[in-house]
């Protein structure tokens, strides 16, 4: 039984153990590395496999122990394959959650800090959230090898001021190899930085340098993007130069700075600078260096703490070589003489003899430098020790050399608008010495054409109004100033000239050197455009005004014009007859401002001044009125002057005259006059009256005056009207007035018809007058008679000019009354003499048509046997 038993046991027991070996639980495992750099991106898998395990989803989780479990992962950036990052939740990060599959994911890890942190990779079931058996423990060790830098600057022994150290720094790249960095060089005072001159080698050989600049005591070497970080001479040419002008310690700190502007290495340093030798001339940056002008100057030298008897060289370096054909320097030799020194054509030139000379003696040295142009020249001077070739001090210096500026001379008066001939013109002459200053010169003015010089005075200002004339020789020189010169300064000087004849004046104002051989050291070409002077004008507008008459009143008016004279003058008009005598047959009176004509007294010497006391501004005189009557018939001649008030000058003249007829008045006269006239017959006759010196537009009536009033009673007189009908005449008193009240023009009054039938035989005298109807002055008069007989006593025909012609002024029917006249002939003719309208053998009264003929002037002729008579007639 016992031994059944066993036999069971271990049956079960076996197959408890095949059971066993038949199921598989899950697996988790990783590629990281046990060992990796920091800072660097290491790429790993988690590799997952289900085997016999049941979990639906499981949780990937990387959990970190130890004591530095915190610390790493504060500093640890961990991420998928795609990029999605993944945080730390205290030490635990969770790499995903997946189905629970037999899978690989990859991730990237990068850790920031160095050291050996333990870590766990584990599966939880997300159900239950409980670990599954499988999990993986290890360990990974971060290492990393910063850079290391040093220099061969720190502690440097014996350091001098102004002399040339060579240094260069000691980098180790560390497993920072390739990153971009500079090097910057931090002085702990960042004053201490203006005492100091930092240098980058150009090249391996350190024989080219560029300076590094200083920015609050911080200067950077390299590009915008940094140096690829290597071991030892991969910054720049990992050779510099540096030179400290004062005494002191110097504190300060070499970085490595990545170009996100980490320091990722620093090495703090000290150098203490002891008093070296100095080198520096008098020419660095001194002011107002002119180009062609020699510079005197002083080159020193100090010991410092080397021993005075040192031996030692001076050398110049220009900055740029090319420059060296624009400098002269020459050096001040025991002979008291400046001896040149070549400068070589690589811009370098060695001061002093062979052998050199002690520092000591380089105190004060004489020196003459002068540049052909301007522009900035940088040199470096240098200190040399002969033991060695040792530079031991070192000055870089420049001075800026302006361009020389010649001296200027220049007038105002080139270019002057406005001159005029016999006008003296003012003008200043203005000297600007620049860099010719203390030169000896005169000043000297030649005309382009020597001929003019004859048009021209010119006068130099001695005194405040007072000036002296300066001679133009026969080539068309003038000089100004002393025959010795004298030394150029920045001056005005005042000149007048005056031009005679209008024209172009060229001319050249120089600066000459005084001495009987002149150098031209300023010129100016100008020229001035110079006008006739315009002299102001007077004139009248009665000179050979045409139908001046005596009697009349005649209007005119004086005007002035300015021309090139001051229209602000104040002047006075002066009428002077040619003959005194004349003005007692002249009137003369001015326009006054209350619009009324008041009398000028025209002295017995023929003298009048027109215009107030005080005068009047020579503008004013612009159609001012006046008035003359004339007594007399005459040629009357004047002058007319502008005088100035001021200085009674006379401004301007006009000669002039008028001649002056007697007036002629109207005339009036009737056919009538002298005629003998049966006694009961109608007598036709007509009025002309001539203009002849009155307006011919005068508005007149007529009227008839009876010698006997009592007559009046005897006479039936009638006027032929418009309408070709006689209208009586009626008489007041043995008057008659004819004509419309309001007047009738007296050129219209040319062959008025009348009849007049008397009724007692006599004689009868009568006065015709034309009377002005605008104030009733007889224009025109005429005494006549008429001698009325019976019948029997009357000659026939044309013996007494019985007929008459009516209207004769129409607009086409004319009457021709032939009186007595038998078989008498009538031509119309025109003014060419042809005959328009003609009438054979007619008697009584004929009427001729002129209606059809041109408008114009016409001469009835009627022949009565050999007696012939005319009349105008006007067709209109």
């Amino acid at each position: 039984m016992k031994t059944h038993l066993r036999f069971l046991m271990i049956a079960l027991v076996a197959m408890i153990g095949s059971i066993s070996n038949a199921w598989a639980q899950a697996t988790i495992a990783t590629t990281l590395p046990a060992t990796v750099k920091a800072h660097s991106e290491v790429t790993f898998d988690v590799n997952v496999a289900k085997n016999d395990a049941t979990a639906e989803n499981v949780k990937v989780v990387l959990k970190l122990t130890g004591d530095n479990a915190a610390t790493f992962a504060a500093n640890t950036a961990l991420k998928t394959a795609a990029g999605t990052a993944i945080t730390f939740d205290g030490t635990e990060a969770v790499l995903g959650i997946y189905p629970l599959t037999d899978r690989t994911e990859e991730f990237i890890v990068k850790f920031s800090v160095v050291g050996t942190v333990g870590y766990t990779l584990e599966l939880r079931d997300v159900a239950s959230g409980d670990p599954l058996p499988g999990s993986v423990t290890s360990t990974v060790t971060v290492n990393f090898n910063e850079p290391t830098l040093d220099s061969t600057l720190d502690n440097y022994t014996d350091i001098k001021t102004n002399k040339g150290y060579l240094f260069h720094p000691i980098v180790t790249a560390g497993d920072r190899a390739g990153e971009m960095v500079n090097l910057t060089l931090t002085f702990t005072d960042p004053a201490h930085a203006q005492n100091v001159k930092l240098y980058r080698a150009t090249n391996a050989q350190g024989t080219g340098f560029v300076e590094v600049t200083f920015e609050n005591g911080v200067a950077t070497v390299g590009p915008e993007g940094g140096y690829p970080l290597a071991d030892a001479g991969a910054v720049g040419e990992n050779l510099y130069k540096i030179v400290f002008s004062e005494v002191g310690v110097y504190n300060y700190t070499f970085k490595l700075m990545r170009t996100d502007g980490v320091a990722i290495a620093t090495k703090s340093e000290t150098v203490t600078v002891v008093r070296g030798a100095t080198i520096a001339t008098t020419l660095h940056n001194r002011a107002d260096v002119v180009a062609t002008i020699a510079e005197d100057f002083k080159a020193s030298a100090t010991a410092g703490t080397w021993a005075p008897t040192t031996m030692v060289l001076g050398k110049l370096t220009l900055t740029n070589p090319a420059q060296v054909d624009d400098i002269k320097l020459e050096y001040l030799d025991t002979d008291n003489t400046y001896k040149e020194i070549i400068i070589g054509t690589d811009g370098v030139v060695t001061i002093g003899p062979a052998g050199g000379m002690p520092i000591s003696d380089l105190s004060g040295l004489d020196f003459k430098a002068t540049f052909a142009a301007a522009g900035t020249y940088g040199y470096t001077l240098e200190l040399i020790k002969i033991e060695g070739n040792e530079v031991i001090a070192t000055s870089n210096e420049s001075v800026v050399v302006r361009a020389f500026v010649n001296a200027t001379i220049a007038s105002d008066l080139n270019n002057r608008t406005g001159v005029k001939t016999t006008v003296p013109q003012t003008a200043n002459v203005t000297i600007n010495a620049n860099d010719n200053a203390g030169t000896e010169v005169l000043a000297k003015l030649t005309l382009a054409n020597a001929a003019q010089r004859e048009n021209v005075t010119l006068e130099l200002r001695t005194g405040e109004n007072t000036y002296e004339a300066i001679s133009i020789n026969e080539n068309g020189v003038a000089y100004f100033g002393p025959t010795t010169g004298y030394p150029l300064a920045d001056a005005t000087t005042a000149i007048r000239v005056t031009f005679d004849e209008a024209g172009t004046y060229a001319y050249t104002l120089a600066l000459v050197t005084a001495g009987t051989t002149e150098t031209v050291v300023a010129s100016s070409n100008e020229s001035v455009t110079v006008a006739a002077f315009q002299n102001a004008s007077i004139a009248t507008t009665l000179d050979q005004k045409a139908n001046v008459k005596t009697t009349r009143a005649e209007e005119f008016t004086i005007t002035a014009t300015a021309g090139d004279i001051d229209p602000a003058t104040m002047v006075l008009g002066r009428l002077a007859l040619t003959t005194p005598a004349q003005a007692d047959d002249i009137t003369l009176e001015y326009f006054d401002t209350d619009n009324t004509y008041k009398p000028i007294a025209i002295g017995t010497d023929g003298v009048v001044t027109i215009g107030p006391a005080g005068g009047m501004m020579l503008s004013n005189i612009n159609g001012l009125k006046l008035r003359a009557t004339f007594d007399a018939a005459a040629t009357y001649g004047y002058k007319v002057e502008l005088v100035r008030v001021s200085d009674n000058t006379v401004l301007a003249t006009s000669n002039e005259s008028v001649v002056v007829s007697a007036f002629v008045g109207a005339t009036v006269a009737t056919t009538l006059n002298g005629q003998e006239v049966e006694k009961d017959a109608a007598k036709m006759f007509t009025a002309t009256a001539t203009a002849n010196d009155v307006n011919p537009a005068t508005m007149v009536r007529g009227r008839l005056t009876l010698a006997d009033a009592s007559k009046a009673a005897n006479i039936v007189l009638e006027y032929l009207n418009d309408q070709s009908e006689y209208q009586t005449i009626a008489f007041e008193n043995g008057v008659a007035l004819i004509g419309p009240a309001t007047g009738m023009a007296l050129s219209d009054i040319n062959s008025l018809g009348f009849r007049a039938t008397f009724n007692a035989a006599g004689t009868y005298a009568y006065t015709l007058d034309l009377v002005n109807v605008d104030g009733g002055a007889v224009v025109a008069t005429a005494s006549e008679s008429v001698e009325v007989k019976t019948a029997t006593s009357i000659k026939k025909g044309f013996e007494k000019g019985g007929f008459a012609v009516y209207p004769t002024l129409t607009t086409g029917a004319v009457k021709v009354d032939l009186v007595n006249a038998r078989n008498a002939n009538i031509q119309v003719i025109d003014m060419m003499g042809r005959a328009v309208v003609a009438k054979s053998n007619v008697n009584g009264v004929v009427e001729l048509d002129l209606s059809k003929v041109a408008k114009g002037t016409y001469v009835v002729r009627i022949q009565d046997g050999n007696n012939i008579n005319t009349q105008r007639v006007i067709v209109r």
